[in-house]
């Protein structure tokens, strides 16, 4: 919230082209000033926010949002869909809460490198994956329950991320799950580099924007667990690790399309081979901010706390691996 003020209401013009304005699906531009009543203008504001800090709509919509697949749906059948989605996603929360319970109960009894690796990169995924269920059965339920209002038109909420298929690098996964704060983190960030003087398409600009969005992201992160007690720095780790990762991963392309392959379109063995990198430093870097979160205590259920993780827990305990 305080960054999207910041960008908003302080850095952003009041008037002119470069002021938000909505187009939405008609082209026709409506700023604030635009808006005739107080209800107008609120509801402005408030739509320049939501349903999910893309823009979708407006004049600073982010580049590459993801087409609806369902959009060749009635408005009835549509808003079941996400209905089933969204308790389809919750359901599957709940069993990855149990995965995960199950994961940490082997956790104690691991022995040997290779098991503790195998462990850790399974409590890694289940909680990322427990995320994302989290995220969808939020998004879901909140779009068929604004459409079905009238709040909200199906065009307004397009897919909350892209193709996984798509995620095959590090720099791609998190162009796929980022979207919603790809604003957030990125205007910020090109007011810094562009401040600092880096010039405009420069290695040093690209490199810099990059770090910066993740330091905030870290930021962001670091601030939801403010009241929460954790002794790891699980967040700055985590987040951090990306951008490094990412640039190591930019120099060895760009090693590979200059000495090995020269071309720029990528063949199918080099995006097995991404997806095999991606699913690898996942594993190994997930562990690091999942287990930290697990610990705090801030993994659990919002309607039944951790019955769903405790209930994992006696399962490996009683049926335990070895």
């Amino acid at each position: 919230m305080p960054l999207w003020f910041i960008e908003f209401a302080i850095c952003r013009p009041q008037s002119g082209d470069d002021a938000p304005a909505y187009v939405g699906n008609t082209g026709i531009v409506r700023r604030i000033e635009d808006c005739q009543s107080v209800w107008a203008k609120l509801r402005w504001a408030v739509e320049l926010m939501v349903p999910s800090h893309r823009g979708v709509g407006w004049n600073w919509q982010i580049k590459n949002i993801p087409e609806d697949s369902k959009r060749h749906l009635t408005r009835r059948r549509w808003i079941i869909y996400h209905l089933c989605k969204g308790i389809l996603s919750y359901l599957g929360s709940l069993l990855l809460l149990v995965a995960m319970g199950f994961a940490s109960s082997l956790e104690q009894d691991s022995q040997g490198l290779l098991q503790k690796r195998l462990v850790d990169a399974m409590i890694g995924w289940t909680g990322a994956i427990w995320i994302y269920c989290r995220l969808c059965t939020f998004y879901s339920t909140a779009s068929a329950a604004t459409v079905a209002l009238g709040l909200y038109e199906r065009w307004q909420l397009p897919p909350l991320m892209g193709k996984v298929g798509d995620a095959w690098s590090v720099r791609q996964f998190w162009a796929v799950y980022h979207q919603t704060m790809r604003q957030m983190l990125s205007a910020p960030a090109i007011r810094i580099t562009r401040a600092l003087g880096f010039r405009k398409g420069s290695l040093a600009s690209a490199l810099c924007q990059l770090y910066l969005a993740f330091g905030l992201s870290t930021v962001v992160h670091q601030f939801q667990m403010f009241n929460v007690t954790r002794r790891d720095v699980g967040e700055f780790t985590f987040f951090m690790s990306q951008p490094v990762v990412i640039t190591l991963e930019g120099a060895v392309m760009w090693l590979w399309r200059r000495y090995v392959r020269k071309s720029r379109s990528v063949a199918p063995v080099e995006i097995m081979l991404g997806y095999v990198w991606v699913v690898l430093w996942l594993s190994s870097s997930l562990p690091i901010y999942l287990k930290g979160s697990r610990d705090a205590g801030i993994v659990h259920d919002a309607f039944i706390g951790t019955a769903p993780f405790d209930f994992g827990i006696w399962l490996g305990q009683r049926y335990p691996a070895s």
